[in-house]
């Protein structure tokens, strides 16, 4: 589990090119500090991260999905 942990910390919160407009600051620099600490539990550290993206997702692609021409044919499609 451990592996795991330093691999998507180095991927997702470490690696400052990516731009991961879903992870808020807070949330980065609070897995910074425990990964640097060594303070973390491997199974629950990335749980705030999760949230982050949730709420991205949420607030983002199922609004654009839900405007999409796809959805729009699909809906369209289906009151026929």
């Amino acid at each position: 589990a451990l592996y795991a942990v330093r691999a998507a910390y180095r991927q997702y919160v470490d690696d400052e090119s990516i731009s991961n407009s879903w992870l808020q600051p807070t949330t980065r620099e609070s897995i910074r500090q425990q990964m640097s600490q060594r303070n973390f539990d491997p199974y629950k550290i990335f749980q705030p991260a999760m949230k982050d993206m949730l709420k991205y997702l949420k607030q983002n692609f199922y609004s654009n999905f839900l405007s999409s021409q796809l959805w729009k044919n699909y809906s369209n499609k289906k009151q026929q």
